[in-house]
């Protein structure tokens, strides 16, 4: 009618594969918009357990310090015993010594006693 030739194919005809082509590309648009949607998803979730181990480590890099610090006092408090019970060793083996020394003393004292005292005895019995 209007003097344009479409060759028997229709408007109609024409639109399909265009209307075709723009769905499937919408339905593309739509599957890329899901699968961005779940690696932003993805991306806040790991933000989040990235901010809880963050804050675990701190935590156990609080608790470590503590520990240390105990464990030093302790290596302190446990040479200062050492000290002490070392000093109190050495003052129990000089007594110990000097008991020592002195019952022999004693002893020497009371053998040359006895022996003071036998002889006096040998020299008071009479002669057979």
């Amino acid at each position: 009618k209007h003097g344009i030739g479409f060759s028997g194919e229709t408007a109609q005809d024409l639109l399909a594969p265009l209307e075709a082509e723009l769905e499937r590309r919408r339905a593309s648009d739509s599957e890329k918009q899901a699968e961005a949607k779940g690696f932003q998803d993805q991306v806040a979730k790991l933000q989040g357990e990235v901010a809880e181990l963050r804050q675990a480590r701190e935590e156990a890099e609080g608790r470590a310090a503590k520990l240390n610090l105990e464990r030093q006092e302790l290596e302190h408090k446990s040479g200062a015993n050492a000290l002490k019970l070392e000093t109190k060793f050495r003052e129990l083996e000089l007594q110990k010594s000097q008991e020592v020394a002195r019952a022999r003393a004693d002893a020497d004292g009371f053998r040359r006693r006895m022996e003071a005292a036998e002889a006096a005895a040998a020299d008071t019995e009479p002669d057979l």
